[in-house]
């Protein structure tokens, strides 16, 4: 979504004043979706104990930020879903 944001954004810029306010629009669309998107990540990390300890342990380390702990425990987790089913 966020790349999709940018698309609209540099469109914003070479439009017409016909398009400019559904582009706006679609813009603020995609604004609300990314942080409603980002707010149900928190939240299941911070519902799942397993991530949550996680997460803690990743923002110990000085230079990880949330949108990286975010990525990690993902594809961490899927990883260690294949590991469970080969078992």
């Amino acid at each position: 979504m966020s790349a999709m944001r940018q698309q609209e954004t540099n469109r914003l810029d070479v439009s017409s004043q016909a398009l400019q306010g559904n582009i706006k629009k679609h813009i603020a669309y995609l604004d609300k979706s990314i942080t409603n998107t980002k707010k149900r990540i928190r939240n299941h990390i911070d519902s799942d104990p397993d991530l949550k300890s996680k997460k803690a342990l990743l923002e110990s380390i000085p230079v990880v930020g949330g949108a990286t702990i975010n990525v990690v425990l993902s594809e961490f987790s899927g990883i260690a879903a294949l590991k469970q089913q080969s078992t």
